[in-house]
């Protein structure tokens, strides 16, 4: 039997517990930026739709190229649009 510092796994669970917490402010400001911006968010959701179809993953650097080929400027990055929104991308 194997012995682990107790201090490690505490450091473990504490990474994994911050990689998991969902900021509700943020949530608030990209949907409400999809809700002021519908027809750009529908521009981005066709676009990662029919890449996705055509057997592309969904990833952040193709919500970036939907936001270079449409020529759309977003104050969040697309992770965190992935991330936080209400309406799934696919």
């Amino acid at each position: 039997m194997r012995f682990v510092n107790k201090q490690v796994i505490m450091d473990f669970f504490e990474k994994n517990k911050q990689k998991n917490i969902f900021d509700f402010d943020e949530y608030q400001r990209i949907n409400d930026w999809c809700s002021e911006h519908d027809e750009e968010f529908r521009e981005i959701k066709n676009y990662v739709a029919i890449e996705v179809s055509q057997g592309t993953k969904l990833s952040a650097s193709l919500v970036d190229d939907a936001l270079a080929d449409r020529e759309i400027k977003m104050p969040f990055s697309s992770k965190d649009l992935l991330k936080y929104s209400k309406i799934p991308l696919v």
